[in-house]
């Protein structure tokens, strides 16, 4: 028997109110369009009507969602609680990829936007340098619906057209369907780049310096007059953590992130945020490090992680957001709470972009621990004190901050009186 879901009022409303902090991230309104485009691209096999209003594409995507629950909710089953016994197979039945997209796209989008608000400075030094780049070569592995590269390529994709950067996108995926579902976001957005999808393995990436997936469209290069090299950008998002129960897909991966070591290169890695998947992305984080990379992004820190040495506690991030009226919908199908995002989130940089940048993290403290909450005596309990594990260029160091609401994981922290 299907839940009875609560029907959300003025389904045009694109915003709730906020309800955690008010550094919570407003979704872009073009993006929550794209996606309820993308759905109904998905579910329906065709285009809306171009004049099609927002309300409208809505209320068409609700019915689609409901019509598509059951799936939706074994999708969201399949990746999250029950992932262990994943089958990749899953998803080349009936609406999967539809479920899988109304259940993660979104989500992961938002982790990403969260990611570059809180790195933009850093991001827009290495990546908007039209003297210094000859076009962006942007690669995402097991791609899935492509929500990495999409938001990446909706924040950027103007920026590097207005600088006359040419841009070009491998979306990598063994699953074809997930790779067309991809297509028609990427296809969405106002200056999209050049896209190739190729259909394959992980374990089985050519090495080559020659691989033919990795080339430089001959329409990508700019004229003879033109100096600079390629920016070469890596989406790694929930990819990582299920190659580690494949040897050889994990070492073809990282032969490929070592090779790329040289280039000017950036990585953007995401995984799940547990204990035992954050443990394995901060393994993953020293692996880069080894190779040759430098993480600008949550890490103050160049060397090695001090919070490998905490036995009860791990390193990950925090976005609040505010969600738009459909994705209210898909958490109340799924009977969850998602408005706060965690995610291991890691942005890494080869050698030759980490000297010429002076990261604006490299001085700051930044917020990786569980804070324990103290009670202040001295108010008598009415307020409370947060003791957080905060990570510096030093090495951990605890501190205390009174007041105001708790700081997420992954911010600056902030010292409040």
């Amino acid at each position: 028997m299907k839940k009875q879901l609560v029907d959300i009022k003025k389904p045009g409303s694109i915003e709730t109110k906020p309800t955690k902090t008010s550094t919570s991230l407003i979704f872009p309104r073009d993006l929550y369009r794209s996606w309820l485009k993308g759905l109904y691209v998905i579910g329906r096999g065709k285009l809306p009507q171009k004049d099609m209003a927002l309300n409208a594409l809505y209320a068409e995507v609700k019915r689609l969602m409901e019509h598509n629950q059951d799936a939706v909710i074994r999708i969201w089953r399949a990746f999250t609680s029950e992932r262990d016994k994943l089958s990749l197979k899953l998803l080349n039945q009936g609406a999967s990829v539809f479920a899988y997209a109304a259940g993660f796209h979104l989500i992961n989008s938002t982790r990403l936007l969260g990611v570059l608000e809180r790195a933009a400075r850093d991001l827009d030094r290495i990546i908007l340098q039209p003297k210094r780049y000859s076009c962006v070569v942007a690669c995402d592995f097991g791609a899935g619906t492509g929500a990495l590269s999409q938001t990446f390529f909706f924040h950027f994709g103007k920026k590097l057209r207005d600088l006359k950067i040419p841009t070009s996108l491998h979306l990598i995926d063994q699953n074809t369907k997930l790779l067309g579902a991809a297509q028609v976001f990427i296809d969405d957005l106002a200056f999209p780049p050049q896209v190739k999808t190729h259909k394959f393995m992980l374990q089985d990436l050519l090495v080559s310096h020659d691989a033919n997936w990795l080339r430089i469209p001959e329409t990508l290069k700019r004229s003879s007059d033109d100096v600079g090299q390629p920016l070469y950008v890596s989406f790694l998002g929930y990819v990582v953590n299920e190659l580690k129960r494949n040897p050889k897909g994990f070492h073809r991966l990282f032969e490929l992130m070592e090779q790329q070591s040289p280039k000017d290169h950036v990585v953007f890695y995401f995984d799940p945020a547990d204990e035992r998947d954050a443990r394995g992305a901060m393994e993953v984080r020293e692996l880069f490090h080894d190779l040759g990379y430098e993480a600008i992004y949550p890490c103050p820190r160049v060397a090695h992680c001090p919070m490998l040495t905490e036995p009860r506690d791990w390193c990950y991030s925090e976005f609040t957001w505010v969600q738009p009226t459909l994705q209210n919908l898909v958490n109340q199908m799924l009977g969850v709470s998602r408005s706060v995002l965690a995610s291991s989130a890691y942005i890494f940089v080869s050698k030759s972009v980490a000297k010429d940048l002076k990261s604006t993290r490299r001085h700051a403290e930044v917020v990786v621990g569980r804070p324990a909450i103290k009670t202040d005596n001295h108010y008598r309990g009415k307020n409370k004190l947060f003791s957080y594990n905060v990570c510096t260029e030093n090495g951990l160091k605890k501190s205390l901050s009174a007041k105001g609401e708790k700081q997420l994981r992954g911010s600056l922290f902030v010292e409040t009186p």
